[in-house]
């Protein structure tokens, strides 16, 4: 009767030390949450799971002489001579923040990929937008700026703000005297194609209530437009560059709508305010704004994701192989922010989907279809 307890005992502990290793290193987490990478390796099933045959999940980040930040996530053997297991490695250009809270979701955000190859020096790795307030009214004005990225208003005149991937992005611009507010929401055009052609429309206005507006950055060939004058009135499509004459005068918020061509599938709205007439008000407060977008040069030339597969040959890496960029790839599925590691960093929660080749300089290896759901760490 004591060895059928002594053994319960034992089974039971066994069983809880073994829940431990699933979900080390974050404590107690749901049993619905398991960190795995799956695929093929050199035409060969391949799948580990923390908490399965020794493995754990490891998380942490760096950031190096370049200051390069580094968000690791690691499955592999607990132990110090069994490295059996893949490393991902997510680089992001901590220079491009400046002076600003680190954003984990610029580098996160689902749909994002990332390239494994060493892309040329003097490459664009991001986009510094420059913004200049055109806005009107009394002085002294404050200038507010909300970038739309979850961090507070942005006080100033002329802010710039740095992007990491291409993209239209949404903001908001305030001004305000005396308790009296005025917005601007628009989007912006944020690509190569913005640094000298950026999507956007300049107007003049005559005989106090005509207004000529000037297209820029496309054409109807190039994508159907819309202009709504913000009298409620009318619109005009696929008019480039319209005369509208408002019937009173007033302050208007014009929106040229961009819409992917044959459709009404809006791409972007560009909205400005435009003061018409002999309005009552001497000097109004209008919310306007302009922006220069510059590239980001890279003078570092570094990878920005890194695979490590280590097996009982060795480490491959993919740093030392070549990719084929028809057919090599590495894509955010989804992101959330998850627990802290045994180290006290915040962690965010990744699926990714991936193909690569790795080599240790003498053979390679090729990852196919891969999948993975890790940790990686972040400051």
């Amino acid at each position: 009767m004591r060895f059928l307890i002594s053994l319960v005992v034992f089974i039971f502990m066994s069983f809880l030390f073994s829940c431990e290793k699933k979900i080390e290193p974050f404590g107690t987490i749901s049993e619905t949450t398991t960190f795995y990478v799956k695929g093929s390796i050199q035409n060969e099933s391949y799948r580990v799971e923390a908490g399965s045959n020794d493995y754990f999940m490891y998380s942490d980040y760096s950031n190096d002489s370049f200051n390069v930040l580094s968000f690791i996530g690691n499955i592999r053997k607990n132990c110090t001579s069994c490295k059996e297991g893949i490393q991902i490695s997510i680089r992001n250009y901590k220079a491009l923040i400046g002076n600003e809270t680190y954003e984990i979701d610029s580098t996160f955000s689902a749909n994002n990929s990332y390239l494994y190859y060493n892309h040329s020096k003097n490459d664009t790795i991001g986009y510094t937008v420059h913004f200049t307030s055109k806005s009107i009214g009394p002085d002294p004005k404050i200038q507010w700026w909300d970038f739309n990225d979850g961090n507070n208003f942005v006080l100033g005149i002329d802010p710039e703000k740095t992007y990491r991937w291409p993209g239209i992005y949404k903001l908001k611009h305030r001004i305000s005297n005396s308790g009296n507010y005025n917005t601007l929401e628009s989007y912006i055009e944020v690509d190569d194609k913005a640094i000298n052609n950026k999507l956007d429309f300049d107007y003049s206005i005559t005989n106090q209530r005509v207004c000529n507006f000037l297209l820029k950055g496309t054409d109807t060939l190039t994508h159907d437009i819309v202009w709504i004058f913000g009298d409620g009135i009318t619109k005009q499509f696929n008019t480039v560059n319209p005369v509208y004459t408002y019937v009173s005068s007033g302050i208007y918020t014009v929106t040229l709508g961009i819409l992917l061509k044959g459709t009404r599938d809006t791409i972007m709205a560009i909205r400005k305010k435009i003061v018409t007439g002999d309005f009552p008000d001497p000097n109004p407060l209008v919310a306007n704004f302009d922006y220069q977008v510059n590239p980001v040069i890279d003078t570092i030339q570094l990878s920005r994701v890194i695979i490590e597969f280590t097996d009982a040959s060795g480490t491959y890496t993919s740093q030392k192989a070549n990719q084929d960029i028809a057919k090599d790839y590495f894509r955010v599925l989804s992101s959330k922010d998850f627990l802290l590691n045994d180290k006290g960093q915040k962690t965010r929660m990744i699926k990714v989907e991936f193909n690569c080749t790795v080599s240790n300089g003498l053979t390679s290896k090729d990852l196919k279809n891969m999948e993975a759901n890790i940790a990686v760490a972040y400051p």
